[in-house]
């Protein structure tokens, strides 16, 4: 056969069968191209939409110098983040629009809540809490001073250990105490 051309020639050969082709130039297929399996060695660039379809796509994050490694998946219309080095999930987004965050989510910039917030362990805060408007708590343990600006209104049976009232003290029924009480240097019972 030998050599055809120059290389600089268009040919229009119509349907090519061969065991193996190296082309060391631009390579332009131009409408539908069904691809077995492709390995691309360096930057691959598409203009326009990727689809990757599948009972379960994802696409496959490998760090080939570190770890860990991650998979971006949909999972029966469930959008993961997958640690696949660890086989955990990183990040869950259900269709309905929930997130599940499994381990410890760090914000920088503060998060801001619409709606209400629930929370089915501890909440530890390291800063002051604000409260505008009502507020109902089961049950408050103080560990520190606190000071309260306005009435404080109990209900209840209260028990105080040591009470320093600075100003008058109005009791609306009888007052009960067991000791002596010294009012103006006199004693009394």
């Amino acid at each position: 056969f030998g050599v055809t051309g120059l290389g600089t020639e268009v040919y229009n050969i119509g349907i090519l069968t061969a065991t193996s082709a190296d082309i060391t130039g631009d390579f332009d297929v131009d409408g539908h191209t069904n691809l077995d399996n492709v390995s691309i060695a360096g930057v691959t660039t598409a203009i326009g939409d990727i689809t990757i379809s599948n009972t379960s796509p994802k696409l496959r994050l490998v760090d080939t110098n570190n770890n860990d490694d991650f998979d971006l998946m949909n999972a029966d219309g469930i959008f993961q983040i997958v640690d696949a080095t660890n086989s955990s999930n990183r990040l869950r987004i259900d269709s309905n629009g929930t997130v599940d965050i499994p381990g410890n989510l760090d914000v920088g910039a503060g998060v801001d809540v619409t709606g209400n917030i629930t929370a089915t362990g501890g909440i530890d805060l390291a800063g002051d809490i604000d409260v505008d408007g009502h507020t109902n708590l089961d049950n408050v343990s103080i560990a520190g001073f606190t000071t309260i600006t306005q009435d404080l209104d109990v209900d209840g049976h209260t028990n105080l250990d040591n009470v320093s009232v600075a100003g008058v003290t109005t009791f609306a029924a009888n007052a009960r105490f067991d000791n002596t009480i010294t009012a103006g240097g006199s004693a009394g019972t």
